[in-house]
């Protein structure tokens, strides 16, 4: 693996110097099977790989592998990770939309499998979620024809597919999968508005302004022919939050959401923080704990364009605290959160603290992903956070933009038009924003300036506040309302 960790994101050396400073081997290990057990079980899935290594064209160690249990499968998968004979059957496999969907549909939590897979062939040059997205072209224009399980095998299956490549980042090839399972969608139902929200997020993430305004509004149009929808809810209902009962609101949900997201990005501050407002009000506490993450972290955002940051910390907490109570530390969802609480902390002018905090969202990746890790440029990432901090102790809006626009020109000589670092790089002038630039406020509120805080503000930005516990989604409204701009 050497041989070509120096084309990583990562190399083999840091993770060395990462065990050395820290003494933490689950830290450093990369998270493919170094630290697996050895028993039985994993050493025959290690010689059926090995051996498969060696004659790569068999039929017989193919069809081995696909009659495998799914959870099974998705190992052997994982285990062809660093066997470059096997590139091209890897590929090959892990390019079936029904076995994709069917993954994330039954093994949720396996998703870090899939997006290690993914980064293998990527960094190997198979793109394999291009050819993804052309098997399920192929797969829904026989849907289309045949019109059988219309819903099931093209709608849903998209849809499931889109949303997990839109959450790590490969924005182009889910917006492809979102406009053909739109195409499947029968006009002004559900299923369509379920695409369309979905459609408006990977295309607003994705930079494609003109794209995310004409589906905005037609999201919005198709929105008001459903008015069962967008009611509130009433008293807090008694269901049990952990019943994975979907609300038929969600749906509404969701799509307040994306619209908040698309005019957060196109710097509409307050129509953001508008249909921020709408998502929370139609939250219940029978929505799923992803969805209620989702809107803590979208409508934090909008308060902090609003200089609303008792709002901003409460709603940034809680998303920490519901995505480690759903999802756990460990997980990818929770150190999204932590990047989200990093910006917060450095538009309050805690440097330090803001480092501290997304330095751990990062290892969280590190122990997930491992060297290979493509996603620091997902969410925040690597490339965005560290460019507004270096661009905060410019100290002057100007200053920080031509620093951020000479950094971006780099990158853009020596990557394609489309590579994830500059879609996400295209962002940055929408997290600079959240930061204290303002020319009119003169130096004393820049970056590089030290701001007196009274002793409650100081308590409030303290580390150990991410440790609070989630918030029933009645009680997290009211607080929200409550509380302190």
């Amino acid at each position: 693996m050497r041989s070509v960790a120096r084309f990583w994101p990562l190399a083999d050396v840091h993770l060395e110097q990462r065990r050395g400073v820290d003494g933490d081997e689950s830290v450093a290990a990369p998270a493919g099977n170094s630290n697996k057990p050895r028993t039985l079980y994993r050493c025959t899935l290690e010689a059926l790989v090995r051996h498969y290594s060696n004659n790569p064209r068999s039929s017989g160690y193919r069809a081995a592998v696909q009659w495998l249990p799914l959870a099974v499968r998705l190992e052997v998968l994982e285990d062809m990770c660093d066997y470059p004979h096997l590139l091209d059957v890897q590929q090959e496999l892990l390019s079936d939309p029904v076995l994709i969907s069917e993954a994330l549909r039954w093994l949720p939590s396996d998703r870090a499998k899939l997006v290690r897979c993914f980064q293998w062939l990527e960094c190997n040059r198979r793109p394999v979620t291009d050819r993804l997205c052309q098997r399920y072209q192929r797969v829904c224009v026989k849907v289309q024809v045949g019109d059988e399980d219309r819903d099931g095998a093209g709608i849903r299956c998209g849809v499931r597919i889109a949303t997990f490549l839109t959450e790590t980042g490969w924005l182009r090839e889910a917006i492809k999968i979102l406009r053909t399972a739109c195409l499947l969608a029968e006009a002004g139902s559900e299923a369509e508005l379920d695409v369309l929200r979905q459609l408006l997020r990977a295309q607003s993430l994705g930079g494609k302004g003109i794209d995310a305004r004409q589906t905005c509004h037609r999201l919005m149009a198709l929105l008001a022919r459903f008015p069962h929808l967008l009611r509130l809810p009433p008293a807090p209902p008694s269901c049990n939050v952990r019943a994975n009962v979907r609300c038929r609101n969600d749906v509404a949900v969701g799509a307040y959401l994306a619209v908040s997201l698309y005019e957060l990005e196109v710097r509409e501050c307050t129509l953001s923080y508008h249909y921020g407002v709408l998502a929370l009000e139609l939250l219940t506490d029978c929505s799923p704990g992803r969805l209620i993450v989702d809107v803590c972290r979208q409508l934090a955002r909008a308060c902090l364009t609003r200089k609303q940051y008792g709002r901003t910390g409460l709603l940034l907490r809680q998303a920490i605290a519901w995505a480690r109570n759903c999802y756990g530390k460990a997980s990818a969802q929770y150190a999204e959160t932590l990047e989200d609480y990093a910006m917060y902390l450095l538009a309050r002018n805690t440097v330090t603290e803001s480092v501290g905090v997304f330095t751990e969202a990062q290892h969280i990746y590190l122990r997930l992903y491992g060297p290979r890790n493509l996603l620091l440029a997902h969410a925040q990432g690597n490339l965005v956070f560290g460019l507004c901090l270096q661009a905060y102790v410019h100290e002057h809006r100007d200053r920080a933009v031509q620093h951020v626009e000479n950094s971006m020109a780099n990158f853009e000589r020596i990557l394609p038009h489309e590579h994830r670092l500059l879609v996400q790089g295209r962002r940055l002038r929408t997290s600079m924003d959240l930061l204290l630039f303002d020319a009119d406020e003169g130096t004393e509120s820049s970056g590089g300036a030290v701001e007196e805080r009274s002793p409650a503000v100081e308590q409030e930005l303290k580390l150990d506040k991410m440790d609070d516990g989630p918030l029933p989604v009645h009680e997290l409204r009211r607080s929200f309302y409550l509380g302190q701009g």
